[in-house]
């Protein structure tokens, strides 16, 4: 079975020059990477999820000390609001 106007090449007939042709074009077209290339790619992939996973981490520790702010926060503004009234003061928990 044929398509008209698409030519059929036996693939016997191709040869090796026909083969490195092929090949050239094909790694010039960016149809094949080449192992470095494909290193190359794991490497980024793999640095960049570390940087993630250590940004991560960065934005929890973060989250727990502005959290421990907060709470420091909340126990100056009892003592300094029981100051200014006079009385003893009363610390959140």
């Amino acid at each position: 079975m044929t398509i008209e106007g698409v030519g059929v090449v036996d693939p016997s007939s191709i040869g090796v020059v026909g083969l490195c042709v092929i090949f050239v074009v094909a790694l010039a077209r960016g149809w094949i990477v080449t192992r470095r290339e494909a290193n190359d790619i794991r490497h980024d992939r793999d640095e960049w999820r570390a940087e993630s996973r250590l940004k991560d981490a960065q934005i929890v520790e973060q989250n727990k000390q502005l959290d421990h702010l907060e709470a420091v926060g909340h126990a100056v503004d009892a003592v300094m609001r029981a100051i200014q009234k006079g009385a003893a003061p009363e610390v959140p928990s």
